[in-house]
């Protein structure tokens, strides 16, 4: 094996760790190409007939029924330049994936907000949804919205949990509460303090189980706000899919009514997510509160 052909294949392995190591800065523009296939597809082909996806009397009747602007917030995470990735790479408690890797840094030069590669699956979601109802509506990260919009907006926030800022502990009443030390989720009551704690387990590649939160909160202006997120990637798809996908919201809302007798008007509620070399997936609900306002 010749010299030249020596540095040829170090000079393409290089070129590879550099792809590696930037490729997730796409998924955004991914997420905005998405979006406007989406739109274009609802909005732009007057001949087809739209017909909503989800019921007008369920589970998203007051986002249907008021004109209030809509916000679609993700969470996000922080990432840094390659010089600081090299020795800050940290594996997250819950599960590893090949998608994804949390990068932390020990100090906050150059840092560059990124959304996880399922946040365009959250977002294709969500866009056909809003396109079926004909409804405009923005989407932003949860690290640079404008909060006063907190007093204006429909918002709906997606993401892990821990990825959530001030949606991590939004509503102070609630009863699903979140340990942000043990990443997990618990139920807030008078039992004993070694009560049960809701944490993701087990292995990708396996069997892994997560754990899911949905929320329908009061705003601060008569507006509403949704709240779908999980321990890892995995609980947060499977609390927005339970919303957006027909079959699963029509048996979330017998469930609830079947607690309340009624859908309540604000809610909370925690799943059990089951999944299977991350392909196949079923989910059980543990806890259901009706929120007071």
């Amino acid at each position: 094996m010749n010299k030249n052909y020596i540095q040829y294949i170090r000079r393409k392995n290089q070129a590879n760790r550099r792809r590696k190591v930037w490729k997730n800065f796409w998924i955004l523009p991914l997420i905005c190409f998405a979006i406007a296939a989406a739109l274009s597809l609802f909005y732009f082909d007057t001949a087809a007939t739209i017909k909503p996806l989800i019921s007008k009397d369920g589970l998203w009747q007051e986002v249907i029924a008021n004109d209030r602007p809509k916000l679609i917030l993700l969470g996000d995470i922080v990432l840094y330049t390659e010089s600081k990735i090299k020795n800050s790479i940290q594996e997250d408690n819950s599960v590893v994936t090949k998608k994804r890797t949390n990068l932390k840094s020990p100090n906050n030069h150059n840092p560059h907000e990124f959304v996880t590669a399922e946040s365009l699956e959250w977002t294709q979601n969500l866009t056909a949804i809003f396109s079926s109802i004909q409804s405009d509506f923005n989407f932003n990260t949860v690290s640079k919205f404008d909060t006063d919009q907190l007093n204006t907006h429909d918002v709906i926030v997606v993401g892990v949990q821990k990825n959530l800022n001030l949606f991590q502990s939004y509503w102070t009443p609630s009863k699903i509460k979140y340990d942000g030390n043990q990443n997990s989720f618990y139920i807030d009551s008078n039992k004993p303090i070694n009560s049960s704690t809701y944490g993701a387990k087990g292995n990708s590649e396996t069997l892994f189980t997560d754990y899911s939160y949905i929320a329908k909160l009061p705003g601060v202006n008569n507006n509403n706000i949704y709240i779908f997120s999980g321990i890892s990637d995995v609980g947060t798809t499977q609390s927005l899919r339970t919303f957006t996908d027909a079959r699963m919201a029509s048996k979330l809302e017998t469930q609830l009514q079947q607690a309340f007798d009624t859908i309540p008007g604000y809610f909370e509620v925690l799943l059990e997510v089951n999944t299977l070399k991350n392909e196949e997936s079923n989910s059980e609900i543990l806890h259901m509160f009706r929120i007071k306002h």
